[in-house]
């Protein structure tokens, strides 16, 4: 069962599904904007848990969707 999440939530070491894909947080950064009506946005640094490729992506803070521990399906399953 999806459940919507915030990106925000994302934190090291958890494991998500992206595009039907495994992968693993390595870092997360929240930037959050000081001017008024600015988008928080958040880095996560993943690695392919089949390639072990690594690389930054860019989410905004209610972007993902997910679902419960381990791997499941949605955008982003947490």
């Amino acid at each position: 069962m999806a459940a919507l999440i915030d990106a925000i939530n994302v934190k090291r070491k958890t494991l998500f599904e992206f595009e039907n894909t495994p992968f693993c947080c390595l870092e997360a950064d929240v930037n959050t904007p000081t001017a008024r009506g600015g988008q928080t946005l958040v880095r996560l640094k993943m690695r392919n848990l089949l390639t072990n490729a690594v690389f930054e992506k860019t989410f905004k803070e209610r972007q993902i969707q997910g679902t419960g521990p381990g791997f499941g399906t949605g955008f982003l399953s947490v």
